[in-house]
């Protein structure tokens, strides 16, 4: 008979005092960090205005009157209208921020009562979950990915007490969340097929009843199951470059350090090196169903080959690969520790205890004292969302990128250079083939009242995110802007990047 692993793991549960400790030490640099920069992801804003404008009865559109499945997460927009329903409007970046941090520590809990490991590696585990930068920004930046992870680790919760009524529920609550979670979800019934010699068909049954509504919902209102992000994304940066095998190497390496090849070196290693022990371990160990956790950053790293999208476009949204890297490296690490004899004759003594805090310290105060944190901020935005907000009215519009902030504050009607919540922008993309002439044409289409650019793009007339590599306008294109738009607004704050330029249309006589 095959032990449950969490039964076996219960020899460790001693330490849950410990990882509480970790859990609020956590929670103290994130609420330092919130109180010093006004920070979330732009794209959590998108989240808002979708969940706002379904509490105001508009139903679930971004742009009134236009039904379009531009929401990265579709649960993540329903806690969101919760939240605005209940609460004061004016709390609710606050507490979905919360919400996202509390879906980390969820995720760390879970991890943390069923790794079957050692102390040490659980507490390395965790203190990674809790401090690396890019989950760390994540879990506070009003997105959706802690939420994820939250949910997977009682996906696999759910597979190792072996309850497909409850693996099935969560998996599809984990489809609603994103779509992409598919891929977590098809390798969670590939180790539960291992771990039980049979398919967990009550568990998939389950999944596709509770994601059923959602899918019939979008099919009739949207035109489509599938979110319009994934077409406007695929228009609008095709001329980016693919997903390399040099891309794969990089993909966990932080971005200030890209160019570096020994920093790249050591975080390839890690990477694809911790793939290969852990599943080494799952199948000296015959624990299947933790074989999830590497063949999810398998699949990952191959849907991005497939895709052919850019790199550049997930490696915001790698966290859900993150967290499983860091899982799949706790999960092996004991392999490693029984290896060294150094590490295996270690005992813990309190001045190890303390040494390990004060690391955990200085982990926790990377993102804190990160040399270009002022990035993070988004004063310039804030800035020009509040101009529109004060100066123009509900029935103007504005065409820019990003859109989440601005259109959270102006509640103005959004057209987006991407295509995300604008489908005409997408149409106009495609049929400009890899040119940015789609841009002077769409003006002339769309007239929209005010344009938003940045001050580098006004200078250098390229587009700096989603363009095709020409010119924004040709000199006849120009010459019409000049003649039809005024710059009425600019900002001078924030970094050179995100300093913007506000134009407006000028009334024709």
């Amino acid at each position: 008979m095959t032990k449950n692993p969490i039964t076996q793991s219960r020899q460790h549960d001693g330490g849950w005092l410990w990882v509480t400790t970790l859990v609020a030490m956590a929670l103290v640099a994130r609420i330092v960090f919130l109180s010093t920069v006004s920070f979330f992801i732009d794209d959590a804003y998108i989240t808002f205005r979708y969940a706002r404008n379904i509490i105001s009865g508009l139903g679930f559109v971004y742009n009134t009157g236009q039904p379009v499945y531009g929401a990265s997460s579709p649960l993540h927009v329903l806690i969101a209208a919760l939240v605005d329903a209940l609460l004061p409007e004016s709390v609710l970046p606050q507490v979905m921020a919360w919400i996202g941090c509390l879906g980390l520590i969820g995720f760390v809990l879970a991890v943390w009562k069923v790794l079957p490991a050692d102390g040490i590696s659980r507490t390395i585990t965790a203190m990674l979950l809790l401090s690396y930068p890019r989950v760390f920004y994540s879990s506070i930046g009003g997105m959706e990915e802690c939420v994820i992870l939250f949910l997977m680790g009682l996906t696999v919760l759910a597979a190792l007490r072996r309850s497909q009524l409850w693996c099935g529920i969560i998996c599809g609550i984990l489809f609603v969340a994103k779509i992409d979670s598919a891929a977590w979800i098809a390798c969670l019934m590939v180790a539960a097929t291992l771990q039980d010699k049979s398919f967990p068909w009550r568990a998939a049954a389950w999944a596709l009843l509770v994601a059923l509504p959602w899918i019939i919902f979008s099919l009739f209102y949207f035109g489509s199951p599938l979110p319009h992000t994934i077409e406007a994304k695929r228009i609008a940066y095709a001329a980016m470059s693919s997903f390399s095998l040099l891309d794969a190497v990089k993909l966990t390496v932080p971005d200030a350090f890209k160019s570096n090849p020994w920093i790249v070196a050591i975080f390839g290693i890690f990477t694809y090196g911790t793939i290969a022990l852990a599943i080494w371990r799952v199948i000296q160990k015959r624990e299947w169903i933790y074989l999830a956790f590497p063949l999810y950053c398998v699949v990952y790293t191959l849907a991005l080959f497939v895709s052919g999208v850019s790199a550049g476009l997930w490696t915001r949204w790698t966290v859900p690969l993150w967290g499983a890297l860091i899982v799949s490296f706790g999960y092996a690490l004991p392999m490693i520790i029984n290896r060294i004899r150094f590490l295996n004759e270690l005992t813990v003594t309190p001045a190890i205890t303390w040494g390990s805090l004060l690391v955990y310290c200085l982990l926790l105060a990377t993102p804190l004292v990160y040399e270009n944190r002022r990035y993070l901020e988004v004063t310039s935005f804030r800035d020009v969302g509040i101009w529109l907000r004060d100066h123009a009215s509900h029935s103007d519009s504005v065409i820019l990128e990003p859109i989440g902030l601005v259109g959270f504050l102006s509640g103005m009607r959004i057209h987006d250079f991407i295509g995300l919540v604008t489908p005409g922008v997408t149409d106009a993309r495609s049929s400009s083939g890899l040119s940015n002439r789609w841009f002077a044409r769409y003006l002339h289409e769309a007239e929209p009242t005010f344009i938003v650019l940045r001050d580098l793009e006004v200078q250098r007339n390229e587009f700096l995110y989603g363009g095709y590599g020409d010119k924004v306008f040709t000199p006849e294109e120009r010459k019409w802007f000049d003649s039809n738009y005024r710059e009425i607004f600019r900002t001078t704050t924030g970094p050179d990047v995100d300093r913007l330029v506000l134009f407006q249309k000028l009334l024709q006589q």
